[in-house]
């Protein structure tokens, strides 16, 4: 086997691999505090979950910002909180 064939073939290997990897479409946020049962504290989220909140809920949540934002049911309404500057629409 040739060098460039060689390199060719670990180029496409770690493209495969990098693509296989797989990266979700959004960042997963900590949970916090709950009201929901089937949403443990401490368990990870996507936002794409919060919006299936049903009426009642309420899900604090840690972005991957190191901010609290506040996920509350039906149809997952928000409110944010970045540092000491208070509600955040």
């Amino acid at each position: 086997m040739s060098a460039r064939r060689s390199i060719r073939n670990v180029l496409i290997l770690a493209m495969l691999t990098a693509a296989s990897q797989g990266h979700p479409a959004e960042p997963d946020m900590q949970v916090l505090e709950s009201n929901v049962s089937s949403i443990e504290i401490g368990s990870h989220v996507t936002e794409m979950q919060m919006h299936a909140l049903p009426a009642g809920a309420r899900v604090k949540v840690l972005l991957p910002s190191y901010k609290t934002k506040v996920f509350e049911g039906p149809l997952g309404r928000s409110r944010s909180w970045g540092g000491t500057r208070g509600p955040r629409n």
